[in-house]
């Protein structure tokens, strides 16, 4: 009896999607190894006690689910915690544990993810007296690829879609997808700074680039300025090591699909430090400017992101404070190839291999302050002066900081409200197909691509035949506040 509930406990303390205590909530590599130890510890309590069924629980189910769609299939970097740029960290999850929990369960979506990494019984396996024995009471399962490949985890605050399931390696390989994280824990322990920030994968390549360029954690790569989010005044969030300024810093506000569009956004106001404190974790710490300063002016910051038809992403940055304040969107692209960069309004275009993405501003042209810093000067905050390369060099030597473009993108004029919307749109390899990208007014886009016409508005009231509306002051009063 003693062991049978100490067992459960362990399973409901490691399994908490945002508590204090280890949860998968840490980042890719993290997340998915200590899932895999949880997964040997329900093996074991279900050789023991088989007629409990802890592979029934639906919370078991949810949580592969939750693995599956974070890290699909194919992915070669997930920059949300450590281990982000060292893949077999969390591709040795599911090589560890999907096939365990195939049988546990009896879902064969687990045993077709595990298939996708090419492996066998022949290779490594963790505990493989596990693997021999669990067929021996479980029924073996037929491998199912298909899955909703679309979900938001409220709870712990992620947006998971792609065009495909995380499964089939043909999603990664020819399809489209993004990762978005709003949690309402924050960055913590092997976890990032990188709350409303987003991850891009597509036709074969991480399209977008997060989390610096280490295999395991330095002071970069947690900084908010190494991720796909919001700068405010120069600073980025942080919270303690072990409390955090409110119970909840950021989340999911809003979700929803229909038919082949999917609308989300994401609250991440409470991110940033209501007053100044030192930053030090056990793997350093950042500058001592947040000792001296914080953002508790920021009053809204609200993240609204379309997955438009499988296609392209469009993303509107609603900002507010309580005095004028410098905002700094940021963008990151890790390989060198061509790059093109219009320093009037703020749109860019780069290739990754034969992969071609546009990013187009559609608001602030003229009134950007736009910085790029390449390679090594991606280590150094330009808004703020804080320079990590020290913190680089002792733990990286000589290396590179192979990071090819850091884009900083800042209003010139302080201002109380700010938006910035944009269309994130790659394009297939051998697709020549031409696009067209109008601003119809500040809330309002029309994008002509693919072979159709879309018009989104943010505007409830928009004049326009919109295809698409979200109802922008609606969504903005469920947000996060002090």
């Amino acid at each position: 009896r003693e062991g049978f509930h100490l067992g459960s406990n362990f399973m409901a303390g490691v399994g908490s999607a945002h508590g204090f205590s280890e949860g998968w909530n840490e980042g890719p590599g993290y997340g998915n190894s200590k899932w895999a130890w949880q997964v040997n510890a329900m093996s074991y309590l279900d050789s023991v006690f088989p007629g409990y069924g802890v592979g029934q629980n639906p919370w078991v189910k949810r949580t592969g689910a939750f693995m599956r769609l974070q890290t699909p299939v194919g992915l070669q970097h997930a920059p949300w915690g450590h281990g982000s740029n060292n893949t077999s960290y969390f591709e040795s999850g599911h090589r560890r544990a999907y096939r365990k929990l195939a049988y546990l369960t009896g879902d064969g979506r687990f045993l077709a993810n595990w298939q996708a990494y090419d492996w066998t019984t022949k290779g490594y396996l963790a505990r493989p007296w596990i693997e021999c024995a669990l067929p021996l009471w479980r029924e073996h399962p037929t491998p199912v690829v298909e899955e909703n490949h679309v979900r938001a985890f409220p709870r712990s605050g992620w947006v998971m879609t792609m065009s495909g399931p995380p499964n089939d390696p043909t999603t990664y390989n020819n399809g489209l997808g993004m990762v978005f994280a709003a949690r309402p824990r924050g960055g913590y322990s092997h976890s990032l700074a990188c709350d409303n920030s987003f991850h891009i994968f597509g036709y074969g390549h991480d399209l977008s680039h997060a989390g610096g360029a280490t295999p395991y954690g330095d002071a970069c790569s947690y900084h908010s300025m190494s991720h796909n989010t919001i700068l405010v005044d120069g600073l980025g969030q942080f919270q303690g090591r072990s409390d955090q300024a409110a119970q909840v810093i950021a989340r999911l506000i809003a979700f929803e699909k229909s038919g082949d569009i999917t609308y989300w956004c994401g609250d991440a106001t409470l991110a940033y430090p209501r007053k100044p404190g030192e930053v030090k974790h056990w793997w350093g710490g950042l500058d001592d400017i947040y000792k001296e300063r914080d953002a508790r002016h920021l009053t809204r910051f609200n993240r609204h992101v379309l997955f438009v038809r499988n296609k392209y992403f469009v993303i509107l940055d609603d900002l507010e404070a309580s005095k004028p304040t410098a905002f700094t969107w940021l963008y990151h692209i890790k390989p060198e190839g061509p790059f093109n960069l219009n320093a009037h309004s703020g749109s860019f275009t780069y290739q990754i291999d034969s992969v071609k993405v546009d990013v187009v501003h559609l608001l602030g042209a003229g009134q950007l302050d736009i910085h790029d810093m390449q390679g090594n000067e991606g280590l150094k905050n330009p808004l703020t002066g804080e320079d990590y390369t020290e913190d680089w060099k002792s733990r990286e030597g000589d290396a590179p900081f192979d990071v090819a473009h850091n884009l900083f993108m800042t209003n010139k004029e302080p201002q109380k409200k700010w938006r910035f919307l944009s269309v994130i749109l790659p394009t297939p390899p051998d697709d020549n197909s031409e696009y067209k990208i109008e601003r119809l007014d500040n809330l309002t886009i029309k994008v002509t691509a693919f072979g159709q016409t879309d018009i989104i508005s943010f505007d409830p009231n928009t004049k326009h035949n919109a295809t698409v509306t979200i109802d922008l002051p609606t969504i903005a009063k469920t947000g996060l506040h002090e």
